[in-house]
C-alpha cells in the first residue's frame, strides 16, 4: 500500500506487463463488440497495446507530479480502480470473445471514467494546496 501512495507509477507500469502478457496469450483470438448497428472485431494484441499506452501515459503523469503532495485516498482508489479495470477488460475480452459481455464492459468502462475524473480532481486539489502554502 505504501508503494501505491508514494510511487503510484510503479504499479501502473507493472500493469502494462500483465496486460501485454494477457494480450500475447490471446494472440489467435478476436474480441467482438456490438455497438448499435456496428460489429467491431478487435484482436487482443491491439486492445493490449491501446490499454498499455493509456497506462503508460497515466504512469508518466504520476511520475511528473511525484514531488507534489497528492491526496492519499484519491491516489489509492484511482490506481486500484484503473489497474484492476484495465486488467479486467483484457481478461473479459479473452474469456468471452463474443458480444455477451457488452453490458459488463460498459460498466467497467464507466468505472474507469469515474476513476480518471477522481485523478483530475486529485491533481486540482494538489495544485490548490500547493499555491496556498506558498
Amino acid at each position: 500500500m505504501n508503494t501505491i501512495l508514494n510511487k503510484p507509477y510503479r504499479p501502473i507500469w507493472l500493469a502494462i506487463l500483465v496486460i501485454m502478457c494477457l494480450a500475447i496469450a490471446g494472440i489467435n483470438s478476436a474480441i467482438g463488440l456490438q455497438l448499435h448497428d456496428t460489429y467491431l472485431v478487435i484482436t487482443p494484441i491491439h486492445l493490449g497495446v491501446w490499454l498499455s499506452i493509456i497506462l503508460g501515459a497515466l504512469g508518466f503523469l504520476y511520475w511528473l507530479v511525484r514531488k507534489r503532495k497528492l491526496v492519499h485516498w484519491m491516489t489509492a482508489i484511482h490506481v486500484a480502480i484503473t489497474v484492476l479495470s484495465f486488467t479486467l477488460i483484457m481478461a473479459m475480452g479473452l474469456a468471452f470473445p463474443v458480444v455477451a459481455f457488452n453490458q459488463a464492459m460498459l460498466a467497467v468502462l464507466l468505472l474507469v471514467v469515474v476513476a480518471q475524473v477522481l485523478f483530475l480532481g486529485n491533481l486540482v486539489v494538489s495544485l490548490v494546496k500547493g499555491r496556498g502554502a506558498e
